[in-house]
């Protein structure tokens, strides 16, 4: 997480977690599997502690009838999700998005708004805290998909990040990542959904559209590939061969017109605990999607009710929506900034437990 102004995160969900055993875990042992529940929660006791032991500095506890409301923020974003799963996904006018909402509240100073009219302006939380991981070494920042723009990636590694940028669609040369202060992949994150499909026709198209420059610096090592090869590779094994086992990613952020439902599940959601990135900023597209942009076989039934269930596992895991934005140009798109929660997983539990005191805020 940030350090500093969030450490709050971290004692609210320690907070959280001790209410939990001393009140509501009483409730549960009139039922079954009572003492398997107590077990885990007080394992996601131990593994908070640990993280708070690790971290500096205080914030203080939060008093609990705030806990409370912010455990019931939390509960209901997830309520909304569940009880659209199954809701008709309705005509062309029914707002795929409808129900995702914000589940963690923050301070607006943490917040960073995307620009208005600016393609590669995304949200963020924390900016000004980026500048060290929680080690106290450089933050970590992968930027998957490109198009043609890395102001975003520049922006990143403008703040002291180690910025790594992927697209198998922009060409090594092309003046987008030439000469920049991030590292450049000439490959796509994560797998062809069909064999032999390739990215977006447009982007494909526009890249070999553009002007090349002649390769004035030593990156030729971040390259793959020619014009027309459409390289792919997992994301467990992009961090493997970047060196990054030891590491979490701060910032995972995606762009890739309808393949994220690919990377999501099969690649960010199957990761180790260890590896989660600690904010996901992305762009869901779904049935009905400008096919200009988005392939309609990479869509394909996604509506209404796969947003939700996309947006449930992710909750399950300890992420959080704290920012939503519709595309004002294809309402089909919408763009989502999610932080992960240290112990967001056993609140995931409470949520579930019918009629639990409410005692922390996620």
């Amino acid at each position: 997480m940030i350090p500093g102004t969030i450490f709050w995160v971290f004692l609210l969900g320690l907070a959280a977690v001790l209410h939990h055993i001393v009140v509501v875990l009483p409730l549960l042992n009139e039922k079954n599997g009572a003492e398997s529940r107590a077990l885990v929660l007080e394992e996601d006791l131990r593994r908070v502690k640990r993280s708070l032991e690790a971290s500096s500095g205080s914030f203080g506890i939060l008093p609990s009838i705030v806990q409370q409301a912010l455990l019931d923020f939390a509960c209901s974003a997830r309520r909304r999700l569940e009880e659209g799963l199954d809701a008709p996904d309705g005509t062309r006018f029914v707002d795929p998005f409808q129900d995702v909402l914000p589940s963690l509240l923050l301070p607006s100073a943490l917040l960073k708004e995307p620009e208005d009219g600016s393609e590669d302006s995304k949200g963020l939380v924390g900016e000004a805290y980026l500048s060290k991981d929680d080690s106290g070494g450089r933050c970590l920042v992968y930027g998957i998909g490109l198009g043609g723009m890395s102001r975003w990636e520049e922006r990143m590694a403008s703040l002291g990040c180690e910025v790594h940028a992927f697209d198998c669609t922009t060409d090594c040369r092309h003046r987008s990542v030439v000469g920049k202060n991030f590292a450049f992949h000439q490959i796509c994150v994560g797998k062809q959904l069909v064999e032999g499909e390739e990215p977006s026709r447009f982007y494909v198209e526009h890249m070999k559209r553009e002007p090349k420059i002649e390769k004035q610096d030593e990156k030729e090592e971040h390259c793959g590939g020619g014009e027309s090869t459409f390289h792919f590779e997992p994301l467990a094994s992009v961090i493997r061969r970047l060196g990054h086992e030891g590491r979490r990613l701060d910032v995972l952020k995606f762009d890739i017109e309808g393949g994220e439902w690919t990377l999501l599940y099969d690649d960010i959601l199957s990761l180790p605990s260890r590896l989660r990135p600690k904010q996901l900023l992305f762009e869901v597209h779904t049935v009905g999607a400008r096919e200009q942009y988005v392939p309609s076989s990479r869509v394909k039934g996604k509506q209404r009710g796969q947003v939700n269930r996309l947006f449930l596992d992710l909750f399950e895991l300890g992420y959080r929506v704290v920012m939503k934005t519709i595309n004002e140009y294809d309402r089909r798109c919408a763009e989502f900034v999610l932080v992960l929660v240290e112990g967001g997983e056993a609140v995931s539990r409470l949520c579930q437990v019918p009629s639990s005191p409410s005692s922390t805020p996620f």
